[in-house]
This record gives structure tokens, C-alpha cells and sequence, in this order.
């Protein structure tokens, strides 16, 4: 390890993993539960568990990918991270999101969005979590010593990855809205296509 603040980045491996273990448990949880030895139902229905396991997915893939750029960026950048408190403050927040969200599931407290369970308030705040992370390595990235190659190709991979999430954040105006543009001349009055009798 070249650079003091790189440390940062076993915060998120060590999150990382504890996630993942936790998402291997609710798997076991589920399998026992489709097997028929369900007695956890009353404490974690099956529901709240398949919520749970899909989003510490989601949340454990994130924080490794987040460590890895804190590990590898200051060494392409030749410089220690731009703002390591906000290193800290952005992994707090993004832990705090996932035990909020994880309780919540167990209170059947989601939207119900597949992969995206995670209530709005939550989503927003996983937005501003991973602007922070953004602006953060950005600014190490950008005044480093060199811009290196592989430096700019993974913040425009992280920046990618960030525009990604967005479209799960767009709420829709119906369960299948469907543009009337795009619905053409044989569209109801739901502005779905309807079959035409002939």
C-alpha cells in the first residue's frame, strides 16, 4: 500500500464481506424454506427474505466495487484520496442505508420494484451516497500527478455504473404506462394496444 488513505478502502471489504455473508445466510433461509422446513416463517417470511438476498447483492457489489476504486485510483493518480472524511462519511451512509432498508424489509417497507425493493427515501440517498463517491474520486483522479489511462477508463466505468441506477429511481405513471406515441392508431383508452375485431 503506497498511500495512507487507501486504508479506506478495508471499510468497504470488510462491509463487503459481512454483506455477503449475510446474503449467503438468507439464502439458506430461502432453501429451507422452498425445501419445506420453513419455521423461520413467522420471524422472516419468505417474501422479506428474497427482498433481503437480491438487495445485499445489489449493496455488497457496490461497496467492493467502491473499495476497489479507493484502492486503485490513488495509486493511478500518484496521490492520496481527495477527501478521505468524505470517504468515511459516504461508507457510514451507505451502511446506515442498508440496515434501514434490510429492517424495513422485515416491515414490509419496500416498493416492490424487482432488484430495486428499497424505499424512495433510501433510493435518493444511495444517489447522493454515490455522487459523493463520484465527486470524491473524481477529484483524486483529476488532480493527481498523471492521468493515466486505466485511472480514466474506471472513473468512467464508476460514472457509467452510477447512470445505470437512475432509470430504477424514475417512478412510472402506472403499473404498464405505455406513451400514446408509441401506442399507435388501434390503442385504447388506456392508451394500451387492444385487439381489433373484425
Amino acid at each position: 500500500m503506497t498511500y495512507k488513505s487507501q486504508r479506506i478502502a478495508y471499510l468497504f471489504f470488510a462491509t463487503s464481506m459481512l454483506l455477503l455473508s449475510l446474503q449467503i445466510v438468507y439464502g439458506f433461509i430461502m432453501a429451507f424454506a422452498h425445501m419445506g422446513y420453513d419455521v423461520l416463517h413467522t420471524v422472516v417470511p419468505f417474501n422479506a427474505a428474497r427482498a433481503t438476498h437480491t438487495n445485499l447483492l445489489v449493496v455488497w457489489l457496490l461497496c467492493g466495487f467502491m473499495g476497489a476504486a479507493y484502492f486503485i485510483i490513488p495509486e493511478e493518480a500518484e496521490r492520496e484520496i481527495w477527501s478521505p472524511k468524505l470517504a468515511v462519511v459516504q461508507w457510514a451512509a451507505l451502511v446506515i442505508v442498508g440496515v434501514v432498508a434490510i429492517v424495513g424489509f422485515h416491515f414490509n417497507w419496500w416498493e416492490g420494484r424487482k432488484f430495486l425493493e428499497i424505499p424512495r427515501p433510501l433510493d435518493y440517498l444511495v444517489v447522493i451516497d454515490v455522487l459523493a463517491f463520484l465527486l470524491n474520486i473524481g477529484m483524486t483522479a483529476f488532480r493527481g500527478k498523471r492521468l493515466h489511462t486505466t485511472g480514466m477508463v474506471l472513473f468512467v466505468g464508476l460514472f457509467a455504473a452510477a447512470l445505470l441506477y437512475l432509470p430504477g429511481v424514475i417512478t412510472m405513471a402506472g403499473p404498464l404506462s405505455v406513451h400514446p406515441v408509441f401506442a399507435g392508431p388501434t390503442a385504447g383508452r388506456d392508451g394500451l394496444r387492444t385487439a381489433s375485431r373484425s
